[in-house]
């Protein structure tokens, strides 16, 4: 028995950014600033396998910034300006071979996403959350392209969500959304717990 509904993965993602929509500024901040922390790993592997060639100087910057605001350290700010020089740095699919440009793709958008909520102006989207589950499912997508091609991807997107990765993913997203739902800012500790969880985000590498 899983966790979920009958609507599919684009529904579930739904209903997780509706949540993190009715999320106060520094909550939402917190969602994303978690979801970039734990995807920041594959921002390292994409200069790796790139030889240098893609590199994102402006990513721990901005992480720390968010963190600043998310642990109370700080007010909203202007991000204008690093907003633009972090989004000015994500390859696209033409510019980088998949998987790497989605990998990179949604580790840059969780932390601009972060920036956004926590930004004098707050314009943070809940469906953004869904760039915190891109590496997982487009690795999830590869591993089963026979079932893609054979059964089609509606009956894919509803027995996906049996699968472990995904249930787990889910499940961590949703505490860390309740999380900040009964307490904002988090005490450190837990923020750094929740950081460390967020591993699960993370897809396998091979």
């Amino acid at each position: 028995m899983t966790i979920f509904n009958e609507g599919g993965l684009r529904a579930e993602i739904k209903c997780l950014a509706d949540e993190v929509s009715t999320l106060p500024s520094r909550g939402k901040a917190t969602v994303f600033a978690v979801c970039g922390r734990g995807l920041a790993p594959l921002l390292d592997l994409v200069e790796t396998r790139t030889y240098g060639q893609w590199v994102f100087p402006e990513a721990q910057a901005a992480i720390a910034k968010v963190e600043n605001y998310v642990l109370g350290r700080s007010a909203g700010q202007d991000h204008a300006a690093l907003r633009g020089r972090l989004m000015g740095s994500v390859p696209h699919g033409h510019d980088l071979d998949s998987p790497w440009s989605t990998y990179a793709q949604a580790a840059l958008t969780c932390i601009d996403a972060g920036l956004a909520a926590s930004s004098v102006v707050d314009s943070c989207k809940g469906i953004w959350i869904q760039y915190s589950l891109d590496p997982l499912v487009g690795s999830l997508q590869y591993r089963d392209e026979d079932i893609l091609i054979s059964r089609g991807e509606g009956v894919w997107e509803r027995e996906i969500l049996a699968d472990h990765s995904i249930t787990s993913a889910f499940k961590f997203l949703r505490k860390v959304v309740h999380s900040v739902q009964c307490e904002v800012p988090l005490p450190e500790v837990r923020y750094s717990e929740l950081t460390e969880e967020a591993v699960v985000l993370i897809p396998a590498i091979h």
